[in-house]
């Protein structure tokens, strides 16, 4: 679903203690939408490709993908200051 550009979500999942794609699959709807920021539209669609990943990396079929921290922890952290001020 390249149109919900799911990547802008990194910094509200890291910044929530989200570090996992199967903390994603389990997590209630209301809040991904609440406190995620997610549309409703796509909520079941994030959790439903969650737990396909989860099924991959358990048959040994998934592949890793190196996601570069700092930038996300900065981008987090920007947002903060943003919300206080």
């Amino acid at each position: 679903m390249p149109a919900a550009n799911f990547m802008r979500f990194h910094a509200d999942f890291i910044g929530h203690g989200i570090f996992y794609v199967d903390s994603v699959a389990d997590l209630p709807s209301e809040f991904l939408v609440n406190e995620i920021g997610l549309p409703h539209g796509v909520v079941k669609k994030l959790q439903s490709h969650a737990s396909r990943l989860m099924c991959w990396a358990e048959k040994g079929k998934g592949r890793a993908e190196i996601i570069d921290l700092t930038e996300i922890q900065r981008e987090a952290h920007t947002k903060e200051k943003e919300n206080v001020e």
